[in-house]
């Protein structure tokens, strides 16, 4: 009898420990698979809102550089003082047999771009399009940039005979002389397939599971991933998420789960929305919450079976496996403390360990593969602009020059010359290239001078000179509306200045004149000595540093006058010499002829 019923308590003991652990283990499981799905869920949605803010980011930029390139183009033309038709004809006749213009359209964003005067006639580059309805968007845009305002128009999609489809949008940028006075127009197709790819890459990153899609401010589609869609003009004002984004009035980011009627039946979508500042566009993420909870559905299968025989095991896995699991987390720990400190993302880690962590350290390799690619494109974008930066300071520099033939490459002599002096003062190569710069701009003022003046063949007379005097403070003043140019305006301000206080305009002295218009001064100086002008002849470079090293202490720094000499006794500025001798020949051929 005792012997029943300690048998029983034992068996009923044996039944309480089952209950006891089964319980708590079934209610652990369903808190953790509950917890789960809810982070799986979110993180999709967090994932979709980076995704997306990325997006509408990077529409937002594109739409903005493309403007702000036209608006520098038109810039230039008013820097150059094209004030009337005539002018502008000139200089687009001009643009057309340099094919200057078709620079403009190399990295393709352009399709075309037109410049046209006010009496409608002007010149293209780039494709013509075939399209009733871009035809009529160009006429538009025309209309209203000639009227003094800046036009964009609704997103438009081009079909192609052969099924081909092309997202564009027609940009006109006014055109205005120095009084303000609208003289033209420029009008460009900017094409969208670069943000369409981007659409296209950021959907295939999960297969069949996410879907991005972009709306203009009326509801149609125009960016998605599958181009089918794009040609059928779909609106899709009905949408539940596309009513949620109106209803916040567009200018926010959100999330939310909504059902939809799928081909698989009614299903729980996740979708997130994001708008583009100022265009009224939204950016647009779904995806099937059964596809993003897939993996977990599995896992709570996975883990109901094998529950009873982990509990057995896993203490002892983890004794055994505790130490090889984490000494490679160490290691890649370390590896990425490594690549953070030294900003080196081309390095790689190989590590033999488990197929979690050989996946984990293949995704970090990814990762850094992905960064430094991306910390490429910033380099050979900021290159690129850099590049259109200074391509468009030359023109503006070359029209310049060219209102006196005997200064015709003077401001690039004076910037090659003070570059070299800059490296031999041990300038930083951000610093050199502030020299170059305002080297280049250094006589931007004189577009305010009087031609009669510039090309006066003789002597100046006092009140002439001292009109001459106001070329520092007008380029200065031109330049100091364009922000990323304020570093450099000192170099244009006053290269005049002497050392010794005696120059002009301000009559600063010594240390209180910029270093960079100390280099520029006497950079100028030379070349003005080594060059033919009207009122006076040229002295050969000895002779010219001769003089440099006179003036040391009284008009040039010492400091600078030192550096100058060193360059030329090393034979630096010899190719800039020879191309000034070569051009001075040149010029007497054409003044002959």
């Amino acid at each position: 009898m005792i012997e029943k019923l300690n048998l029983s308590i034992l068996h009923y003991l044996i039944l309480l420990l089952i209950i006891a652990s089964i319980i708590p283990l079934s209610i652990a499981v369903y808190f953790i698979m509950n917890t789960t799905e809810n982070s799986l869920t979110n993180a999709e949605l967090e994932l979709q809102l980076k995704t997306i803010n990325d997006i509408s980011s990077r529409i937002y930029f594109y739409l903005k550089m493309n403007k702000t390139r036209l608006n520098d183009l038109a810039s230039t033309l008013k820097l150059a003082g094209v004030d009337n038709p005539n002018k502008f004809s000139d200089f687009i006749k001009n643009l057309s047999e340099t094919q200057s213009i078709e620079s403009l359209l190399a990295d393709e964003q352009w399709i075309n771009v037109m410049f046209i005067d006010s009496n409608a006639k002007g010149i293209r580059a780039g494709k013509e399009i075939q399209d009733i309805n871009i035809q009529k968007l160009m006429q538009n845009a025309f209309y209203l940039a000639s009227k003094g305002n800046e036009y964009m128009s609704d997103p438009y999609i081009i079909k192609y005979t052969d099924g081909k489809i092309l997202p564009v949008i027609i940009i006109g940028i006014p055109i205005s002389n120095n009084k303000n006075e609208t003289i033209g127009a420029l009008v460009s197709t900017l094409s969208m397939r670069p943000m369409l790819e981007i659409v296209k890459n950021e959907s295939m990153k999960i297969e069949g599971g996410r879907k991005i899609f972009v709306l203009d401010d009326k509801n149609y589609l125009f960016l998605d991933s599958n181009e089918e869609l794009l040609s059928n003009h779909i609106l899709l004002e009905d949408n539940p998420l596309v009513k949620d984004f109106r209803t916040k009035g567009e200018r926010v980011s959100n999330i939310r789960t909504y059902e939809e009627i799928t081909n698989k039946g009614k299903e729980e979508i996740l979708g997130s929305f994001q708008a583009i500042p100022e265009y009224n566009w939204g950016v647009f993420a779904t995806t099937e919450k059964s596809f993003a909870l897939q993996g977990i559905r599995q896992m709570r299968n996975n883990i109901l079976k094998w529950t009873g025989f982990l509990d057995a095991v896993a203490l002892l896995i983890a004794i055994l496996l505790a130490r090889k699991t984490s000494l490679p987390i160490r290691k890649l720990a370390n590896f990425a403390l490594q690549i953070a400190k030294e900003r080196d993302f081309s390095q790689k880690i190989n590590l033999n360990a488990t197929t979690e962590i050989k996946q984990l350290t293949t995704t970090f390799n990814l990762m850094t593969d992905e960064i430094s690619n991306y910390i490429l494109s910033l380099k050979k974008a900021a290159e690129a602009n850099k590049q259109l930066f200074l391509n468009s300071i030359k023109m503006l520099v070359a029209a310049i020059d060219a209102k006196d033939p005997y200064t015709k490459g003077h401001s690039e002599r004076v910037m090659a010359y003070s570059v070299i002096t800059a490296r031999y003062l041990n300038f930083t190569e951000e610093e050199i290239e502030k020299v170059e710069i305002a080297a280049l701009l250094h006589d931007v003022g004189k577009i305010g001078i009087d031609d009669s003046i510039l090309r006066k063949p003789g002597t100046l007379t006092p009140s002439e000179y001292e009109i001459m005097k106001t070329h520092p403070e007008k380029g200065a003043k031109i330049m100091s509306q364009i922000p990323q140019l304020k570093d450099m305006l000192s170099g244009m301000h006053y290269h005049h200045e002497f050392w010794d206080g005696s120059g002009y305009p301000l009559k600063l002295k010594g240390e209180a004149i910029p270093i960079i218009a100390r280099i520029i001064g006497l950079a100028d100086t030379f070349d003005a000595m080594t060059t033919e002008r009207p009122y006076q002849k040229a002295m050969t470079p000895q002779d010219a540093i001769q003089r440099i090293m006179q003036f040391a202490n009284t008009r040039f720094d010492p400091k600078v006058v030192k550096a100058f000499v060193s360059a030329f006794q090393h034979n630096e500025f010899n190719y800039i010499l020879k191309s000034a001798k070569n051009q001075e020949n040149n010029q007497e051929k054409t003044i002959r002829v």
